[in-house]
């Protein structure tokens, strides 16, 4: 037989650990959801071609998380990353221009992208690889060199260039 103290402390016991058991259903759930917001800065073309659709895939998987997104070129961008104003940065690298490896930085690869060239018709197999120094030949760089020269306020040097070589910037891109 329980005293009557015995008897208050086992209801306030009971109602102390079902209290414990919401707290702990609560903290279970907070852990499986992702929420607040991310910061996400890129490079212009990553901030219109790649990043709108990360952040939709993002919105879909985790309603909870707001994504803002800055565009800002890539050394900027790994700057505010390891000041801590960006949370992850979208950013690119090749290996004419290689970055300095920061060790506050964690850099992960998404992607490889082809670097393409537009040449003029003929040049060589549709294609096929093509090795860097192939592009210094003179027929080429005259035909690029005329086009830049022919450029006006009528028709930007890109334009003509594009023209000469007769081909659009629309033909030449390809999203990933």
């Amino acid at each position: 037989m329980l005293t009557e103290a015995a008897r208050v402390l086992v209801e306030h016991t009971e109602v102390v650990l079902a209290d414990l058991e919401k707290a702990e259903a609560a903290v279970a759930e907070l852990a499986s959801t992702v929420g607040g917001t991310l910061a996400l800065a890129a490079f212009p073309t990553a901030a219109r071609a790649l990043a709108p659709g990360a952040i939709a895939l993002c919105g879909n998987a985790h309603p909870g998380l707001r994504v803002t997104l800055a565009e800002l070129p890539t050394p900027e961008a790994l700057d505010a990353v390891k000041a801590g104003t960006i949370d992850i940065a979208l950013s690119y690298g090749y290996n004419l221009l290689p970055r300095q490896r920061d060790a506050g930085i964690e850099v992960v690869p998404l992607l490889t992208e082809p670097l393409l060239a537009a040449l003029p018709a003929g040049f060589r197999d549709r294609g096929s690889p093509i090795a860097l120094a192939e592009l210094t030949e003179p027929r080429l760089t005259r035909t690029v060199s005329a086009a830049i020269r022919a450029g006006s306020a009528k028709q930007p040097s890109i334009e003509a260039m594009l023209a000469a070589l007769r081909t659009t910037a629309a033909e030449r891109h390809r999203y990933a």
